[in-house]
């Protein structure tokens, strides 16, 4: 799950994501094809989501 997957159910949360809103907002596919990668949104939601969800997005931007 995350915000590339089309299929249900997302996380609730989704639909008021501020990194989902900034990269919609900025025109990129994801956070993690944004030019201001690392930035203090993205931050503070990584802060609590922990160290798994920030190396999936590290694999993504490196693949890119």
């Amino acid at each position: 799950m995350g915000c590339k997957v089309d299929a249900e159910p997302k996380f609730k949360f989704c639909g008021a994501c501020s990194v989902k809103s900034c990269a919609s907002e900025r025109g990129v596919e994801t956070c993690t094809h944004c030019d201001d990668y690392g930035c203090d949104t993205l931050e503070g939601w990584l802060s609590q989501a922990g160290d798994e969800l920030r190396q999936k997005l590290e694999k993504i931007r490196a693949a890119m």
